[in-house]
């Protein structure tokens, strides 16, 4: 891989130096697609990716964009450092790894802030974006057991009985497949089978089985 080089610093750069949204698209593409690669570590490629989606993010901030293809990439991005902080785990036994752990939670935890931002100025009215309930409910998870204040955004009022519920829901399909497994040996599958359809087609049970996948 080639070695990276670009600084975060934005003090000295010059306008043709920042790469335009299709560019910055493009590139995002790229570089998710490349978390399947299998010929690297995948700390390597953690690495390689986390400081060029860093550097995207700040053209984009450089830029002011504020759309609904910026608003993807930032979900996007936020995907892959969760995938990462799942990912890196298997190599949690380096000690090296805390540092890296740590700086890929720091980052998490600013692009979602800059996330719930873009929801927030780019919304026309009432109305809330497809996947935000699911990006908002990272930060609950995010926050159990915390002594941290929950977002007190309107938005976030609006959307935190529909959070609540589908997150209860991921729960309990969570702890009744793991009595049901370890009772009677069944499987997931055989248990959904059981399940009346008005609730499986539900939007609450859609949501909290997308975020069991």
């Amino acid at each position: 891989m080639a070695v990276f080089c670009r600084t975060i610093a934005t003090k000295h750069m010059q306008a043709s130096d920042v790469r335009p949204l299709p560019v910055l698209e493009e590139t995002l593409n790229y570089l998710l697609n490349l978390l399947d690669a299998t010929e690297h570590p995948f700390e390597v490629v953690h690495d390689f990716v986390f400081d060029r989606t860093r550097s995207i993010r700040q053209d984009l901030s450089m830029q002011n964009i504020i759309n609904d293809q910026t608003i993807h990439m930032f979900e996007e991005m936020v995907k892959f450092h969760i995938i990462s902080h799942h990912k890196l785990h298997s190599c949690s036994s380096k000690p090296s790894f805390s540092s890296v752990h740590y700086l890929n939670m720091e980052q998490l935890k600013k692009c979602l802030i800059s996330l719930y931002a873009l929801y927030k100025e780019n919304r026309n009215s009432n109305s809330i974006y497809k996947n935000e309930p699911e990006f908002y409910s990272f930060h609950v998870l995010l926050h159990l057991g915390s002594n941290n204040q929950p977002l007190v955004d309107t938005c976030f009022r609006c959307l935190f009985e529909f959070i609540f519920f589908s997150i209860s829901c991921c729960l309990v399909l969570v702890s009744e497949y793991v009595t049901i497994s370890v009772l009677k040996g069944e499987s997931l599958s055989l248990w959904l089978g059981r399940v009346p359809s008005l609730i499986l087609k539900s939007k609450e049970m859609c949501f909290a089985r997308r975020l069991l996948r």
